[in-house]
């Protein structure tokens, strides 16, 4: 049994068990704290207990992944704003360099992705193969968070390593609401800049 099934597999408070430094900070073999576990379940009391106990906020496990990736992962935003509060880094990258927008928008959170713009998310910043958020929806098909991140202002012309766009992505994936979205807004922005 690992350290990471008792308490907060039974989703137990647990908070008098985490509530000192050397428990808030041990880590499992694929260096996973329990902030980690917590946060990819989203238990807020038992993330406040961490933190008070010592956890590091921005500790990375062995993927480079941090509680706030975890928290955004799984869709958590009472998790994310908590982590958020006390510090946790907004431009924090994993070892595949994928951002805090990356992982919402493979997972299709539009309301998470919302969130971490406002919070001041550097909406084209890239990862893996020079991938944007928005290469990462327009690849998942997800309508909702491709137009919250056009919406927001993301780059539709921004191309990856190989030179593709989101709107190449939406396209090789057979994704035609996508494409059309994006073609839609592309229009109307060649149209907006031959205005000025």
């Amino acid at each position: 049994m690992s350290f990471l099934t008792t308490p907060l597999d039974n989703n137990d408070d647990g908070c008098s068990k985490v509530n000192n430094r050397e428990g808030a900070s041990t880590v499992d073999e694929n260096g996973h704290t329990k902030l980690h576990k917590a946060a990819e379940k989203g238990q807020c009391d038992i993330i406040a207990a961490l933190l008070k106990g010592g956890a590091k906020v921005n500790k990375q496990d062995k993927l480079g992944m941090t509680a706030l990736h975890y928290a955004t992962e799984n869709g958590h935003t009472g998790a994310i704003e908590l982590l958020l509060n006390v510090g946790a880094d907004i431009g924090a990258t994993d070892k595949k360099k994928r951002t805090l927008l990356h992982c919402a928008a493979e997972n299709g959170n539009s309301q998470v992705i919302e969130m971490l713009i406002k919070t001041g998310a550097e909406i084209d910043a890239t990862g893996e193969r020079d991938c944007t958020a928005l290469h990462c929806a327009s690849k998942t098909g997800n309508r909702a968070v491709v137009d919250v991140l056009v919406n927001n202002g993301a780059d539709i012309g921004a191309k990856d390593e190989d030179g593709c766009t989101a709107l190449h992505y939406a396209a090789e994936d057979g994704h035609c609401s996508v494409l059309e979205l994006l073609l839609d807004r592309a229009e109307k922005q060649r149209r907006d800049s031959a205005k000025l």
